[in-house]
């Protein structure tokens, strides 16, 4: 779970919108940022593995099992990416996903204002002078 805190005032549904669509954007490119390195790095480690299991395969020395291991070794990095992937695209936001919650001040303004008028009152009382 993911929550962010804006601290702002909103005039509109038109600002909310924007903010949603920013955080979407700015979430999910993220996300693709990182299955971008990831994959690419997946990619790298099939292409080595892909090299040693055909050296493997055409070497006469080597064994069913080696062989074997080695298209193992294979076929796991190639799930391990599909999975990867399925699981990014599945971890994705979409703008339904983002709830916007108002923060409300309850404020008594009778009260502000009368206590601004008591401390005007004793402003004017400290800057009388003394009649004797």
């Amino acid at each position: 779970m993911l929550t962010c805190i804006i601290k702002t005032e909103l005039q509109s549904k038109e600002q909310e919108n924007k903010i949603k669509d920013s955080m979407l954007n700015s979430i999910n490119s993220a996300f693709d940022q990182y299955a971008n390195y990831s994959i690419e790095i997946m990619e790298d480690l099939i292409v080595i593995s892909s090299d040693i299991k055909d050296f493997v395969e055409n070497s006469d020395i080597a064994t069913v099992k080696e062989k074997a291991f080695q298209r193992q070794k294979l076929q796991q990095i190639e799930l391990s990416k599909s999975v990867f992937s399925k699981g990014i695209k599945g971890s994705k936001i979409v703008k339904e996903d983002i709830s916007i919650q108002k923060y409300k001040i309850n404020m008594n303004y009778s009260l502000i204002l009368i206590s601004a008028l008591i401390c005007g009152f004793f402003v004017v009382f400290l800057q009388m002078k003394d009649r004797k």
